[in-house]
């Protein structure tokens, strides 16, 4: 853990360093995957003028990655909202730095609030879990959104065997929020935008 904080540390600022990729989806719309130094992939979907974050990766490295989105979108200011695919720092621990409301599922939510990430699943009483993910929410400057907005609690549809806990409209783009079936961590979600093709997976990792 002590080596994690000082690699986190030592990759701020002008050491700082991330992987940058552009895919156009037509009709303006643009996907940007964003990979910093110590893993959290952010993502930002742009269209019509509008923006949203699928994750906003660890909080020390937000302005860095601030001033790296403002290169990129010079005239794209706060985005719409950060959609937050789970609780782990790296995901969603620069979410609280952004002026944009933050869409969690209730699960997620907890784990930001308890600084647990082992919550509501074999490994709850764990704890080294527990400071495992307050350790780690240190190191990486963690901050919670003053905004945490929750998913509904009971599916509008099914896609599949994932149950759609809500849908978001960002310019000509629907995007289906999809509740995961564990694994990972608890309220583990997924975005899906049919139309495009894209599926925002988290940490997610699919085996053949």
């Amino acid at each position: 853990m002590l080596e994690t904080g000082r690699r986190l540390k030592a990759t701020t600022g002008s050491r700082f360093h991330a992987d940058v990729q552009e895919v156009e989806l037509g009709r303006g719309a643009i996907l940007r995957c964003i990979q910093p130094p110590c893993g959290g992939n952010i993502y930002t979907l742009s269209s019509r003028g509008e923006w949203l974050m699928v994750d906003a990766g660890f909080g020390i490295y937000h302005r860095e990655v601030a001033a790296l989105l403002a290169h990129r979108m010079p005239h794209q200011t706060h985005p719409k909202c950060i959609v937050i695919t789970h609780g782990d720092p790296d995901h969603a621990g620069g979410a609280g730095f952004f002026a944009a409301p933050a869409f969690v599922h209730r699960a997620t939510k907890a784990i930001m609030e308890q600084r647990n990430r082992a919550f509501a699943s074999r490994m709850e009483g764990s704890v080294l879990e527990s400071v495992y993910t307050r350790l780690l929410c240190e190191f990486s400057r963690f901050r919670m959104p003053p905004a945490a907005l929750t998913f509904g609690e009971r599916a509008i549809a099914m896609r599949g065997v994932f149950p759609v806990l809500d849908r978001l409209a960002l310019g000509e783009i629907e995007l289906e929020i999809l509740e995961g079936l564990g694994g990972h961590l608890a309220g583990h979600v997924y975005l899906f935008a049919e139309e495009h093709g894209i599926l925002f997976s988290g940490d997610t990792r699919s085996s053949t």
